[in-house]
This record gives C-alpha cells, structure tokens and sequence, in this order.
C-alpha cells in the first residue's frame, strides 16, 4: 500500500489513547462505467489533538503525499468548532475494474476491506451494476513487521500482547460505511464497532434500456407481420393453385362429354 508505516504507526498510537476515527468509501458509478471513489476520514477531538501536538500541522502529521505521486487528490484537512477534523480523499476511474485495485492501495494487507468488487454487465432488457464487498476488523500489522517485532522483543515487550491490545482499540474505535452510488439506486451499509464481525456488502441495481426494449418490441412486431405476411401468401397461392386445379379439372371433364 501506499501509505507509509510511519502514518499508520501514528494511527495505531492515536487509538491506544482511545482516539476514534470514522470513515466513509463512497463510489459512484456512471451508466458507461466511469465513476469515482471518495474516502473521507473523520477524526475526533482527541485525535486532532494528539496529531498537533508539538505545533505540527494535521497535514505535517499525516503525510499523505505518497497518495498525491499514486494519482489520488487529497484534499486538506476540515476542522470544526468541536474540534473534529476531516479529510477527504478522491480518485477517478475509467472501469469498475479498477474500483478493487484502487482501494486495495488504500486498505493494504491489514486493513477492514477484506474483498471489494464493482460489475457492470449488459442484459436482455438493460445494464446491471453490483457491489460485492467484506468488511471485517482491520489488523494491526505488528506481526509482518520484522524489525519492529525485533525491537519489541529487545525492549522484553509482548508483541502478542501489544498486537491484542491496539487490536482492541481498533475494534473499538474505528467505523466503517460504504457508500454505492450505482445507476438506479443507492445503499449505504454501516460496518458494526464489534469485535471479529464480518459484513458482506452485496449491492444490485439494473437500470432498463427502454430505446432497446422498444428496438427488440418492433423487430418483434416486424417478425410477426413477416410471418402473417408469409403465411397469407401461402394461402393465397394455395388458392390459386386449387382454383387453377379446379378449371382444369372442370375442362378436361367439358372436352370429355364433347367427345
């Protein structure tokens, strides 16, 4: 992932001192597929707080620029007269394929999004959009960080302990929502504060093709007259013909009595 270790050893030590921080995924997806995805972070009082100490800048604090060199746009931090903050991050895409991908950057191997996926597929009758998306307890990384796991057992701390307690601070402090914005609808879903919880997103929508119901109803229409009009002309030479068998028959019988 992009966002450097320092920023989320900084996030880790915000939520040992009981900080809380909510966030929002909202992607939005147009007919033809393109869209955008914005994450938007809010932080509380003690977290602003603890970020700024020392006189840093929320921004300082942070760091988000390796997120600006892998083409997001990071916006600058809000705050508010009670003193939360938040920030809002944005990236556009060409493809729902890219949706994944995109948030993986973000999420990286430890974070709550465990599977987040966008389709589009064109049907009989229209286009159907879906959102098939895990969100689960993010993890806090200390265990696949060798030199870190290294320098806490020096120090004769338990990485199994320390792992277990910002485990539970995460839990306890972070929220999740996902926001899908797809053509002929919109959902939000609310990942639970508790524990090992895991929440499948699945979020459908199809939008109807009118103009191609309408194409489909008068090539319809044209089959139908096209096989009356078959089957009419059938008829009708089949008439002709016993007509003409008729006369023939009536001739033959006319030339007979003659003779």
């Amino acid at each position: 992932m992009f966002i450097r270790n320092g920023v989320v050893l900084v996030l880790l030590a915000l939520f040992s001192v009981g900080c809380a921080i909510d966030a929002t995924v909202a992607v939005t997806v147009n007919p033809d597929g393109t869209g955008v995805i914005r994450v938007r972070a809010t932080a509380d009082s003690e977290a602003v707080s603890a970020l700024e100490a020392g006189g840093q800048s929320l921004d300082a604090a942070t760091r988000l620029s390796d997120l600006t060199g892998a083409g997001w746009t990071v916006g600058a931090w809000s705050k508010k007269p009670n003193g939360t903050a938040s920030i809002t991050i944005t990236h556009d895409f060409d493809s729902v394929a890219e949706v994944g991908p995109l948030l993986k950057e973000l999420n990286g191997d430890f974070g709550p999004i465990r599977k987040f996926e966008v389709t589009q597929n064109k049907s009989l009758v229209g286009t159907d959009y879906s959102l098939d998306a895990v969100l689960a307890s993010a993890s806090t990384g200390i265990a696949a960080d060798t030199q870190l796991a290294e320098n806490l057992a020096t120090l004769g701390i338990d990485q199994a302990i320390i792992d277990q307690q910002l485990l539970d601070q995460v839990n306890s402090s972070f929220t999740l929502a996902v926001i899908a914005k797809l053509p002929g609808g919109e959902r939000t879903v609310q990942k639970a504060r508790s524990e090992g919880k895991r929440t499948a997103v699945n979020i459908s929508t199809q939008v109807i093709d009118f103009t191609r119901i309408a194409w489909y109803a008068a090539a319809l229409i044209l089959i139908v007259a096209a096989l009356i009009l078959m089957a009419t002309s059938r008829r009708k030479r089949s008439r002709r013909s016993q007509v003409s068998q008729e006369r023939r028959s009536r001739s033959a019988s006319s030339q007979t009595h003659l003779r």
